[in-house]
């Protein structure tokens, strides 16, 4: 969780500073690509995490 954190901090910050014109990324054609890339790690960790969450008990239940 604590990554997941770090990752959405320290997004929101490059996103207000390109915003405001302080970083400009023009020429760093990868620069967007690993943010999409990085965005769909989290929200893939973060499905995984869930269904892991959800369905742990599903494993030690048996059939009768």
């Amino acid at each position: 969780m604590g990554a997941i954190a770090g990752m959405i901090v320290f997004q929101a910050v490059l996103l207000w500073k390109v915003g405001k014109g302080q970083l400009d990324f023009a020429k760093y054609e990868w620069l967007l690509p690993a943010l999409l890339v990085q965005n769909l790690g989290q929200v893939v960790g973060l499905a995984v995490y869930a269904v892991r969450y959800l369905f742990s008990d599903i494993t030690s239940q048996k059939a009768d």
